[in-house]
């Protein structure tokens, strides 16, 4: 699929699906694209999110080479996975100062880990409840 192809895709559901993440209209989101994104350890990632929760505030940045082969349901799955970041960001505050804390030290990734986990398990889970809401939708 095209770069524009993949952004207007990427934008629908991303409107679809924030309400059901409890990202009301409020929300401001912004998206950007880059070739390629890094997780810090090497390793290709799929999407990220970056959220000031407390000004409903979140920049999702996805990576076009790594998603432009997803089906829609992929697609749906990996947003659904980067706004669930967003609403769970302000559980970071373990660190009162975490916003300045140093991304590529280890004692930050051991904390992520948890956070990404836990964001796997309700994306799954989500995923799977979305699907009759917009299996009506997709026309399937």
């Amino acid at each position: 699929m095209t770069k524009n192809q993949l952004r207007s895709k990427v934008r629908k559901m991303i409107w679809e699906v924030a309400p059901y993440v409890g990202l009301d209209d409020q929300w401001e989101i912004t998206v950007e694209y880059q070739d390629r994104l890094d997780n810090g350890e090497g390793y290709d990632i799929a999407g990220g999110c970056d959220s000031k929760w407390q000004y409903k505030q979140c920049a999702l940045t996805f990576a076009y080479e790594c998603i432009k082969d997803y089906t829609d349901s992929e697609i749906r799955n990996l947003v659904i996975h980067e706004l669930l970041h967003a609403s769970l960001q302000e559980m970071r505050e373990w660190n009162d100062d975490w916003e300045s804390l140093d991304w590529d030290k280890p004692e930050f990734r051991a904390k992520m880990k948890h956070e990404e986990h836990t964001v796997s398990k309700l994306t799954s889970g989500m995923a799977k409840a979305l699907k009759f809401v917009f299996k009506e939708k997709d026309g399937k």
